[in-house]
């Protein structure tokens, strides 16, 4: 991917805004989504990310939040949208699949929605930890640069903020990476379909080791 100069700059200051302050994470994904619209669209993709991209048939209509919150405790979910009450996020917040997008427009919707349902199949939570973790997971499964570039903006935060976490956060990112490259390719999975099942069925049928848990935040990111 060629970038123009001031879509470098861009990223730069997105890097370094991370490095500040990891909760600026969203506005850096939405300049990378800008970027990479203007793109050939699959200039930086694999084949293997190619090919499912290609075949993903749709993610399904997520039921609504109350829907959900009478399942089964233990199914994906109730644990879905228990992870979703707890730390204050809300459907609404996430990403329209356009209408008239292209395939890669599409899937690339469905990863940003399907991203806290990754946390909970995982066991990753939601601190900087269990992010910089699941970014380590991603960057094994989907082999695309952007992971990388949130982990290094990540790792230099902790480095320079909270040095007394590093070699947890390293322990971490390492034990996310293992994870990608064992479990199924989770990109192109309808979730939908496996919300009525026990979480630990869904670890099983998709290869995928649980995460280690952690008696309480490390660099919490949300309230």
């Amino acid at each position: 991917m060629q970038l123009s100069p001031i879509d470098r700059f861009r990223l730069a200051r997105g890097f370094f805004a991370i490095a500040r302050d990891p909760r600026n994470l969203d506005g850096v994904l939405d300049l990378a989504d800008n970027i990479a619209k203007r793109e050939n669209a699959f200039d930086n993709v694999s084949e293997e990310l190619r090919d499912e991209v290609m075949a993903f048939e749709g993610a399904g209509v997520m039921p609504p939040p109350e829907e959900l919150r009478e399942l089964a405790d233990g199914t994906l979910g109730r644990e879905y949208v228990r992870f979703m009450d707890e730390h204050g996020l809300t459907p609404e917040a996430l990403d329209r699949a356009p209408e008239d997008g292209n395939q890669l427009e599409v899937f690339r919707a469905h990863m940003r929605n399907s991203h806290d349902i990754w946390h909970v199949a995982t066991g990753w939570t939601p601190d900087l930890l269990g992010e910089l973790a699941l970014q380590a997971f991603y960057l094994a499964q989907l082999r695309l640069p952007f992971p990388a570039f949130v982990l290094a903006a990540g790792m230099l935060h902790v480095v320079w903020k909270s040095p007394r976490h590093f070699y947890e956060v390293v322990d971490a990112v390492a034990e996310g990476y293992r994870q990608g490259r064992e479990a199924t390719p989770l990109a192109p999975i309808q979730w939908v379909k496996m919300l009525d099942l026990p979480v630990n069925e869904v670890r099983d049928a998709l290869q995928i080791a649980p995460a280690t848990q952690r008696p309480e935040p490390v660099i919490p990111l949300v309230a």
